[in-house]
């Protein structure tokens, strides 16, 4: 996805994403180290902060189209999500998997705003 040939060196971050003490959503950054040159080598210390705060900030990002996916293997977390970002021309890629319970959660949510 990322064009990278076996060699590239690739900075990996992982975040798992809770709603009342339940991990709802895991997902992993993946981001060559060719991307994280210049003013991108920010995308390394964003600490707690989502990645969002800083791509949806940047006037040149790009996104390449959502692709779905769905992996019976992954009981938890079948579904799941991803695409290519780039950010001055530079990419990186974030894959997203949700929890089956993020169903549950939603309805008990839902149920609770109408009561």
């Amino acid at each position: 996805m990322l064009g990278l040939s076996d060699a590239q060196r690739v900075w990996v971050r992982d975040v798992v994403l809770y709603v009342d003490q339940h991990a709802v959503v895991i997902a992993r950054t993946a981001i060559p180290d060719t991307t994280l040159r210049g003013a991108d080598v920010r995308l390394k210390h964003l600490g707690n902060r989502s990645l969002g705060s800083y791509l949806f900030k940047q006037p040149s990002l790009q996104r390449t189209p959502l692709r779905a996916s769905f992996d019976k293997t992954r009981r938890e977390y079948p579904w799941g999500r991803y695409s290519v970002f780039r950010v001055h021309g530079k990419p990186l890629m974030v894959s997203e998997w949700f929890n089956v319970a993020i169903m549950q959660l939603t309805h008990s949510t839902t149920a609770m705003k109408q009561a």
